[in-house]
């Protein structure tokens, strides 16, 4: 080992410095490697948060765009059923198959949405049942209306007879006028006939038409007041698809335009009263036959 005594310094301080540079570069490619790493580890966790948002963002893209558009068709559900002869089984089949539009939305919306629709679902529903009484006690109106007109009918077709019975009676020259007396009266008994069901058709046209009116503007109360629960849904559905929009603004629009509709159901309703009124007048200046 006596030789190492005699290794000049100059070598000995170039290992030195060749042992501490590869000390130094050992150090720094760990680092580096390191920090490649924790690199590649915080991107893969960016990218695995950013594929989680957009199938976030896709599903309530996917719930609540559908969502939207299930309280649009819900809110013309209730103006459908002011028409009497419109199906009721099945806007009421189209009405459920818009809550379960919703009831979707549920399960990918937060508190304050959930807690928006459900108050709108509480509203309509309840409208919906309110006007589906009214609407009941109106086809009943109706069917009696109906059944008046079917008596109405066979009263005319009896009388027709019996006028061609008594047209016969002429024809041939009898002299029997039990007979024809007899015809004369039946004839008589149907036209009274005719004559009440007439006019029981007439009160019962006159109590439809005024039911009618009142459930157009019970409509009007009941669906303005429903709609006016819409923007704190949409609002919230907006939040949470990140498409930023002035919430008083759009409140402010909104209420802009309901009451235009408001608007628009008086007059149409007034519109409608004046012209029955001004043709029942007319029916009673009328001379009579």
């Amino acid at each position: 080992m006596d030789w190492i005594h005699h290794v000049p310094d100059a070598v000995w301080a170039a290992v030195l410095s060749a042992v501490i540079a590869s000390s130094i570069s050992l150090v720094t490619m760990t680092i580096s490697n390191r920090n490649s790493r924790k690199q590649l580890r915080m991107q893969l966790d960016d990218n695995s948060l950013q594929r989680d948002r957009d199938r976030t963002m896709t599903l309530r893209r996917d719930v609540f765009l559908p969502g939207a558009e299930a309280i649009a068709r819900m809110q013309a559900a209730l103006a459908q059923l002011t028409n009497l002869d419109a199906d009721v089984v099945q806007i009421g089949q189209h009405i459920a198959d818009n809550l379960g539009a919703l009831a979707k939305v549920h399960l990918a919306a937060s508190e304050s949405t959930v807690r928006a629709l459900l108050r709108y679902q509480k509203n309509f529903m309840s409208a919906y049942s309110e006007i589906i009484m009214i609407r009941s006690a109106l086809l009943i109106t109706k069917s009696g209306i109906a059944d008046h007109q079917k008596y109405i009918d066979r009263a005319d077709e009896e009388i027709q007879r019996i006028v061609q019975l008594m047209k016969q009676h002429n024809i041939a020259g009898s002299t029997d006028q039990a007979a024809f007396g007899r015809l004369v009266d039946q004839s008589k008994i149907e036209q009274d006939a005719r004559k009440n069901h007439s006019e029981k058709q007439s009160t019962l046209r006159q109590k439809l038409f005024a039911g009618q009116m009142g459930l157009g503007e019970k409509l009007a109360e009941l669906a303005i007041e429903s709609s006016g629960l819409i923007p704190d849904a949409l609002i919230s559905c907006r939040q949470e698809l990140e498409l930023p929009i002035d919430a008083v603004e759009y409140r402010k629009l909104y209420e802009e335009q309901q009451e235009a509709a408001r608007a628009m159901m008086r007059e149409v309703v007034r519109r409608t009263r004046d012209l029955v009124a001004s043709s029942a007048q007319s029916d009673a200046n009328a001379p009579s036959k």
